[in-house]
């Protein structure tokens, strides 16, 4: 159902609605600053610990749902047996009722027996129809949780280019800054020889 598929959703949502606290519920991890965590949020460590969080989230509600269906198909055999035996005994205590009945009164008609095939087969329809929404639901939720990983590890790239242009710039400032004082030097050469006034 919805509410158990939802449940599988928080798992990835649980350090976002949080964002502002220093521990990451998933991996149980602690923090010295906020931007350490986003860093690690978007890691391969946390992406693989929420992937096998939700694989188990949805193992349970499989097994869940299998003792469900299991517990139900118990239950409906049960009924039909009971079932069964109440219109049995019931046609047997009217025709008995009947039969002993000296009264011109034909008293009253005996119960309708029950559909056992009819109510099999609508309850058997509407497992299939539960089962039908419940994979389409799984599905849903497994493409956003491959969207949701493909998305991680595009920004996990893009991080790490961030970084490299970074250090990039850095090493060019670095270098423009080391040309600059070359050229202070070199302007002073002349200078000390006294060839030109600067």
């Amino acid at each position: 159902d919805m509410t158990s598929t939802n449940e599988a959703t928080d798992i990835l949502n649980c350090d976002e609605e949080n964002s502002n606290e220093l521990h990451c519920k998933v991996c149980n991890v602690y923090f010295s600053s906020l931007h350490n965590k986003r860093e690690h949020m978007y890691g391969k460590a946390h992406i693989q610990n929420v992937t096998e969080a939700v694989e188990k989230e949805l193992l349970r509600q499989q097994q869940e749902e299998q003792a469900f269906m299991d517990s139900a198909l118990v239950v409906s055999e049960d009924m039909s047996q009971d079932d069964f035996a109440s219109v049995t005994k019931t046609v047997a205590t009217s025709s008995s009722s009947s039969s002993c009945s000296n009264t011109s009164d034909p008293g009253p008609l005996p119960s309708v027996p029950v559909d056992i095939h009819r109510f099999m087969m609508e309850f058997i329809h509407k497992n299939y129809e539960r089962e039908q929404e419940i994979s389409v639901l799984k599905k849903c939720l497994n493409k956003a949780l491959q969207d949701n990983v493909a998305m991680c590890k595009e920004i996990q790239t893009l991080q790490e280019y961030q970084n490299k242009l970074e250090e990039e710039l850095k090493s060019l400032a670095s270098t423009t800054s080391s040309l600059i004082l070359q050229s202070d030097a070199l302007k002073m050469v002349p200078t000390l020889f006294g060839i030109i006034n600067l």
